[in-house]
C-alpha cells in the first residue's frame, strides 16, 4: 500500500516558529556544525558500510557526499560520543522540553494533533489493511521524545503502548502532559539491548535512525527479535529540500543540519531494508520540499532592502498552490520524507 501527500496547512501553522525564531535556529545550527566537523572523518557509509568517495558539496562548513553503492548521502564526519552529547545532552532536551510544559498543555495537544496524529492513523490503517487488529497489539516508540506519538495512538485507542526515552527531562514533562506514566527513560547505551528484548508486537522509530550513532545495528536488533512483527519507521530524504537549503545558506536549515549528519534515498532505504530482512508493508511519501522553497524566498524579501513588504503578495501567490506543487514530489517519490511499515516476522 502506498499513500502519497499532506496538506501543508497543519505544518505551517504547527512550526511558524521556523520564521520567528530563524537568527536563532541558524546560530545553533551553525554551533553544532563547528562541533561536528571538529570530528573524525567518515571513512564508511553510514548505511551500508561502503568505503565512501570524496566531497561532492560544502555546507556550513560540513563536506557531503553519496555512496556509489546504495546512494545515502553521508556527512564526512563521524557522530562521535562528544557531537551527539553536543546535539542529545540534557541541556538540549531542557531546552526543547521547556516548549511543552505542563503550562502549555493546549500547545503539546495542538502539535500532537497536527503532527502525530495522522502518523498514528496511517499506521493504524495500514495495520488493519494487514490484517491485524490494532487495539490488540503492544505498541513501543523508541526515541520517544516528548510523548506526541504515543499520545496520539492512546487518543487513537490503543491500550497498550509504551515509549522509550534517554532524556529524563522529555520523560517527565510527557508523562506530565500526558497524565500518565507511559514513558520510560533509560541509558543511551541500553537502546540496542532494549529492542533486542523488546515483546512489542508493533516497535516504532520516528525519525530515530538519522539521529542514532548505530542505526545498522537498531535495524539488525530487530531482525534478531521473533517478538517483533513488525517496525514503524520515519526517516528523513535527500530531497528538493537539501539543494533548497544549500542554496539559501544565510537562512535556518531544517533538514539537513544538527542531528542529521546522513540522509536516505529511496535507494538507500530499499537497500538497508532488505539486508535485514525488513519487508515494505505500506508506504506514505510526502514532505516540506516547497514549504522550504515558500519560507526561504519568505525569508529572503524580508530580509532584502527595496523587496520588504512584498511578502504578502508571496503570501497570496504560493498558499493555494503549495500542496499541488508538492503533490508532483510526493508520487515521483522524492520528497523529504516518508513513513513505512514494514514486517519484520
Amino acid at each position: 500500500m502506498k499513500v502519497y501527500g499532506k496538506p501543508a496547512a497543519p505544518w505551517l501553522k504547527a512550526k511558524k516558529w521556523f520564521f520567528d525564531e530563524d537568527k536563532m535556529l541558524l546560530e545553533e545550527s551553525l554551533k553544532i556544525a563547528d562541533i561536528y566537523t571538529q570530528q573524525e572523518k567518515r571513512l564508511h557509509c553510514k548505511n551500508c558500510e561502503t568505503p565512501l568517495g570524496p566531497k561532492i558539496f560544502t555546507k556550513h562548513g560540513i563536506d557531503y557526499t553519496i555512496c556509489e553503492t546504495c546512494s545515502h548521502l553521508n556527512g564526512l564526519h563521524e557522530d562521535s560520543d562528544a557531537f551527539c552529547d553536543a546535539v542529545y545532552g540534557e541541556d538540549q532536551t531542557q531546552i526543547f522540553a521547556a516548549m511543552y510544559s505542563a503550562k502549555d498543555k493546549e500547545a503539546y495537544e495542538q502539535r500532537r494533533d497536527l503532527i502525530y496524529r495522522p502518523k498514528a492513523d496511517f499506521l493504524l490503517n495500514s495495520l488493519r489493511d494487514a490484517g491485524e487488529i490494532p487495539e490488540e497489539l503492544l505498541f513501543e516508540d523508541f526515541g520517544a521524545g516528548t510523548g506526541h506519538f504515543v499520545s496520539s495512538l492512546r487518543e487513537a485507542g490503543c491500550k497498550r503502548v509504551k515509549g522509550f526515552e534517554a532524556s529524563e527531562t522529555q520523560v517527565e514533562a510527557a508523562n506530565s502532559l500526558m497524565g500518565e506514566e507511559l514513558l520510560i527513560s533509560h541509558e543511551l547505551d541500553q537502546f540496542i539491548p532494549m529492542i533486542e528484548n523488546s515483546k512489542a508486537d508493533v516497535l516504532s522509530l520516528v525519525f530515530v535512525l538519522e539521529h542514532i550513532q548505530n542505526p545498522r545495528e537498531a535495524l539488525a536488533a530487530i531482525q534478531r527479535n521473533p517478538s517483533i512483527r513488525y517496525a514503524f519507521i520515519a526517516v528523513p530524504l535527500f530531497s528538493p529540500t537539501s539543494f533548497i537549503e544549500l542554496a539559501f545558506q544565510e537562512f535556518a536549515p531544517r533538514h539537513l543540519t544538527n542531528g542529521h549528519t546522513h540522509l536516505y534515498t529511496k535507494k538507500s532505504l530499499y537497500h538497508v531494508l532488505e539486508e535485514f530482512g525488513l519487508k515494505p508493508q505500506a508506504e506514505w511519501w510526502f514532505g516540506a520540499d516547497v514549504i522550504d522553497f515558500y519560507r526561504m524566498i519568505w525569508m529572503k524579501i524580508a530580509n532584502t532592502e527595496g523587496a520588504k513588504g512584498a511578502e504578502a503578495l508571496w503570501e497570496q501567490m504560493m498558499l493555494p498552490i503549495i500542496d499541488d506543487m508538492q503533490a508532483v514530489m510526493d508520487k515521483a517519490e522524492m520528497p523529504s520524507e516518508i513513513h513505512m511499515l514494514v514486517r519484520a516476522h
